[in-house]
């Protein structure tokens, strides 16, 4: 894997020359292109001096189009038909036969950078090759350990909320479904679209969209719920010192870290976002301690302790369950609230 990553990183600092030869997999190459489809008034494709890299795998006008240029030449022409995808974002040339004209003006070729140490300090903080493969092993082992937990967690999570019993006003799941859903717009504006226009590319309905949505909504209550009487059975804590601690850690990543832990520090809001985070936390450390520890015969805890566990988890306390199910808010945005 390591030598994936450095291959990927020398193509991401690579350059193109011009070369005088004939079009190979993964050159890129200038050209001018019509395509067009019998009684379809404008044209699939019409572009001059367009570039494009050679490569089957990406993005091309119908399948086979980079098949069709490998061994053309600079200043050569040739005419070809291929057959437009049926899922093809424009009904009306899907699955239809196109016929395309292509004039090739000029050839490049990805020249890779030598792996040498000049490169291992080009890329990053690293004195040779090296510490290059040293600092790429060092991430993929926490990228792996990562996914690991991430794993146990998910299974840990879904066996505490199978043995759980519990019970929440219908307005829980509703005000999580509006949370994310306000934020996820939120995120596609911020990328120059509307929500319509998005569903629209994705090719999804609006109910089918925000029944996923409160679908998802409803899993994140009930976890969230779960965890917490888990905490609460548990009895586990956070002092004052962890919650500061923890301000400091997420202002400290800001432009004005001192600005904004001051402001977060006598924000009470913004204090309890901050200590109701590090007991969820605390709580999912607990209980994967609890789902990876081997009894006594080195085999898995039996499930009826983990059910007497959960037991113990049960609740239908309205104020408690209306907290826990609060969406998790970073500190900066707990302030411009």
């Amino acid at each position: 894997m390591c030598a994936g990553v450095i291959q990927r990183l020398r193509e991401s600092y690579s350059q193109w020359a011009p070369v005088e030869r004939a079009v190979q997999l993964g050159d890129r190459v200038g050209l001018d292109l019509l395509a067009t489809v019998e009684d379809e008034p404008k044209p699939l494709a019409d572009s001059k001096e367009a570039e494009y890299v050679v490569d089957p795998s990406g993005a091309q006008p119908a399948p086979g189009f980079a098949d069709q240029l490998i061994s053309m030449r600079p200043g050569e022409a040739k005419t070809f038909t291929l057959t437009v995808p049926d899922d093809y974002r424009e009904k009306s040339f899907a699955g239809k036969p196109a016929h395309f004209n292509v004039t090739l003006h000029w050839v490049k070729e990805r020249e890779l950078p030598a792996l040498d140490d000049e490169f291992a300090q080009q890329v990053g903080d690293y004195s040779d090759v090296a510490g290059l493969r040293a600092g790429i092993e060092s991430q993929l082992r926490a990228r792996e350990e990562e996914r690991v937990r991430e794993q146990l967690e998910e299974a840990a999570m879904s066996q505490l909320v199978e043995i759980s019993s519990i019970e929440f006003p219908p307005q829980l799941v509703e005000h999580q479904a509006q949370h994310m859903l306000e934020t996820f717009t939120r995120n596609v504006e911020q990328q120059g679209l509307q929500l319509p226009q998005y569903l629209r590319l994705v090719g999804k309905e609006q109910a089918t969209f925000e029944e996923e949505i409160r679908s998802e909504a409803e899993s994140r209550v009930r976890r969230s719920l779960a965890l917490d009487a888990f905490a609460d059975a548990e009895q586990i804590g956070v002092e004052q010192q962890e919650v500061e601690d923890e301000v400091r850690r997420v202002a400290a990543g800001a432009a004005e870290a001192d600005a904004v832990e001051r402001l977060a520090m006598t924000n009470p809001a913004t204090l309890q976002r901050v200590q109701e985070v590090a007991r969820e936390r605390k709580a999912m450390a607990r209980l994967l301690e609890l789902a990876t520890a081997p009894s006594r015969n080195g085999g898995p805890q039996p499930r009826k302790n983990r059910e007497k566990t959960a037991e113990r988890a049960e609740t239908s306390d309205t104020g408690k369950q209306s907290r826990a199910a609060e969406p998790v808010a970073p500190v900066a945005e707990e302030e411009s609230r």
